[in-house]
């Protein structure tokens, strides 16, 4: 790896193109993020000696994601080509390679099966209930790698290239006014099929709390400034039902912003030791197990100003009439958070705000 960027390669059967364009639309935020380079073979164009072009592709690739169907193990050029040389470099430690299960097949005695793949409990991507989900499961695990692997990137001779985030994913940062982009190379489409999952994520979580649906050209536009943000933290979500966020969650999750979910002040607090976390948000109902009555999101605000001042913290909490909501915002603000709301989409432009401003 010779900058900041991984160089990533598909190898699967064209009877899965769907399916990698799929993914490839899930992953194309860290390809905005400058750090993920994709490539696979409809990238090669009429005149030019295809076979080549696929090698010298899968030799200067770090990762290397194999999407694992009955016709990709039953493609010769993928089992005996990409799959073969692929593991070779991977043993060497040249490479990371990484069996995607897209579709159900047979395949614990293939010579991949000894690596961990993804999506999570190794469930084909096409038996997920929530398609989205499972391309979710398979993006967090993607991006774990590249941050491993542009962590342990010695820098290049002279410093970052022209252009270059400023050190490693997850401490990198970059200029706020001018993060680094990786142009799409389909002219925005994948760009533009990410930020519209994201619009009606954010529609449905709004329907959900009886909220109208977002005007579209400021959901896109928030939508926009997550998918530029640079190496956005983690963000904590409390909240003893965590059941009750799931559109919102899935809302984040649309633009890889990684969620961790706690339940409790205590594991909240845990979470914040580990490090890594950008944001948190919590509820505010949850009863104070130390003093009946009082709100358990209250404390943890507190908690959180007072161990962890520079972590923003958000509330979010059921709806409210005006003067109920001027009286909560004024206790929320006076306990250290920086906002407070019920509607998903003014969420997520604080979400947008807050870790914006903290990775600048």
């Amino acid at each position: 790896m010779t900058d900041a960027a991984v160089d990533l390669f598909y190898s699967y059967a064209h009877e899965d193109e769907p399916l990698r364009e799929e993914l490839e639309a899930h992953l194309k935020i860290l390809e905005r993020r400058g750090v993920l380079r994709s490539w696979h073979d409809r990238h090669i164009v009429a005149g030019e000696d295809w076979a080549g072009e696929i090698s010298d592709a899968l030799e200067r690739a770090d990762l290397v994601l194999f999407l694992v169907s009955a016709d990709f193990i039953d493609s010769d050029y993928c089992w005996g080509k990409e799959m073969t040389r692929a593991l070779e470099r991977h043993d060497a430690g040249e490479t990371v390679a990484i069996p995607v299960i897209v579709r159900d097949v047979i395949w614990e005695d293939a010579p991949f099966a000894r690596l961990q793949g993804l999506p999570e409990g190794m469930k084909p991507v096409t038996a997920w209930p929530d398609r989205d989900a499972a391309w979710t499961s398979v993006a967090r695990g993607v991006r774990a790698v590249v941050r491993r692997l542009v962590d342990r990137a010695p820098p290049p001779p002279g410093g970052s290239p022209p252009g270059a985030p400023d050190g490693p994913v997850g401490g990198a940062v970059s200029s706020p006014s001018a993060p680094h982009v990786v142009a799409s190379r389909d002219g925005g489409g994948d760009s533009e099929q990410v930020v519209n999952r994201f619009v009606q994520r954010l529609e449905a979580a709004q329907a959900s709390r009886g909220e109208p649906a977002p005007e579209r050209r400021q959901a896109s536009a928030v939508g926009e400034s997550l998918m530029n943000m640079p190496a956005p933290g983690r963000v904590l979500w409390v909240d003893d039902r965590p059941d009750n966020n799931v559109r919102e969650i899935a809302t984040l999750h649309a633009m890889q912003i990684e969620v961790e979910t706690a339940t409790s002040t205590v594991s909240a607090l845990r979470a914040l030791e580990r490090g890594g976390v950008g944001l948190v948000i919590t509820d505010w109902e949850r009863p104070d197990p130390a003093v009946p009555g009082r709100p358990e999101g209250l404390h943890l605000l507190e908690a959180v100003h007072a161990a962890y001042p520079d972590v923003p913290t958000l509330v979010y909490c059921g709806a409210l009439d005006a003067q109920r909501a001027a009286v909560r915002r004024a206790e929320a603000a006076g306990a250290g958070a920086r906002g407070l709301t019920w509607r998903p989409v003014e969420l997520v432009e604080m979400v947008a705000r807050h870790l914006r401003s903290e990775g600048s």
